[in-house]
């Protein structure tokens, strides 16, 4: 854990050289669709390369020596910060500026998106400019980095950001470089790249089909219905676990009999039972405790051992099962 001499320090190199872009004992609300956590001691918001540059550069000297820890966020859609708070710096992307361009080619064959841009807004986006082929993203929460950084995906892996990416470029928090990379570099995996920790995706180029507006909003309106339908929107910070090799996390749960158990403010969604639901005013610790317990059940009832999709700050890991 870092000390308070520590943070002080860093929290005042940055905001000398970022001045109100850095926030101090920030909400958890701000950095997690659960809408529970605690304090985040440093909040940092960037809005283009220039600013990331200007913040690699203060890293450098603020986090030389010291054990703050260093945190990447865009949305916040999949993760959780412990009710104790983070004693660390969030990086977090704004879509106000560069980081929420979309960029449509004139052919109808790609589209080059900000980091910062949410999936769901891009769908929207694509509709409106009859630029098929991303569809899938129209019932995804998250932003376009966090979905280049985990590859997300829908139907267990069937269609993934691998499937339509050309490139993406990066910067390096410790170097301040910026690189571009092509699909290939990231070796893309079910649910993750290798983005390191340190790296932010500023922006990707997908590539689209031309079609019809009124079709593709069409195939849109059938992500969304999906997700209405059969997954939480509220209170909810997607799924919860990866899918076991050759099976579906919620199944697992389901088959425990842990859909609809309860810790606390938390409980596993009676709607599916990859989602948690927390109730307002909810402690990220039952959540956390949820987990645990529901990992506990499917690892007895079937021997699998459930992998966390949610990205976990500040919890200790979970015990290992054998």
């Amino acid at each position: 854990m870092s000390g308070p001499t520590d943070l002080d320090e860093v929290a005042a190199r940055l905001t000398e050289r970022l001045g109100d872009r850095v926030r101090l004992d920030a909400s958890a609300d701000r950095a997690s669709w659960y809408r529970v956590g605690g304090p985040v001691a440093i909040w940092v918001d960037v809005a283009s390369v220039d600013d990331l540059s200007a913040l690699a550069a203060a890293l450098a000297a603020a986090l030389d020596g010291s054990d703050v820890p260093l945190t990447v966020v865009g949305e916040g859609s999949n993760l959780l910060v412990t009710d104790a708070g983070y004693d660390g710096v969030i990086v977090h992307l704004d879509r106000a500026g560069a980081f929420g361009d979309v960029i449509f080619d004139d052919a109808g064959a790609a589209v080059t998106v900000g980091g910062a841009v949410r999936m769901p807004d891009l769908a929207r986006r694509c509709a409106e400019a009859g630029h098929g082929g991303l569809s899938w993203m129209a019932g995804i929460p998250g932003s376009i980095g966090g979905a280049v950084r985990m590859n997300a995906g829908v139907k267990a892996g069937e269609v993934e950001v691998r499937h339509s990416l050309d490139w993406a470029e990066l910067v390096d928090l410790g170097t301040g470089e910026v690189v571009r990379r092509p699909s290939e570099w990231f070796e893309f995996g079910y649910r993750r790249s290798r983005v390191g920790p340190n790296d932010v995706v500023t922006s990707a180029r997908f590539r689209t089909q031309p079609g019809k507006p009124e079709d593709i909003a069409a195939e849109n309106a059938v992500h969304l219905r999906h997700r209405r339908d059969f997954q939480e929107t509220v209170r909810t910070a997607g799924s919860v676990w990866t899918n076991p090799p050759g099976s579906s996390a919620w199944q697992a749960v389901s088959d425990a009999g842990a859909q609809g158990l309860r810790v606390g403010t938390a409980q596993v969604s009676p709607k599916h039972a990859n989602f948690i639901v927390v109730d307002p005013g909810g402690a990220a610790d039952d959540v956390h405790a949820l987990m645990a317990q529901v990992r506990q059940m499917v690892h007895q009832h079937s021997g699998v051992v459930l992998e966390a999709e949610t990205v976990m700050i500040g919890f200790p890991p979970f015990e290992e099962l054998t």
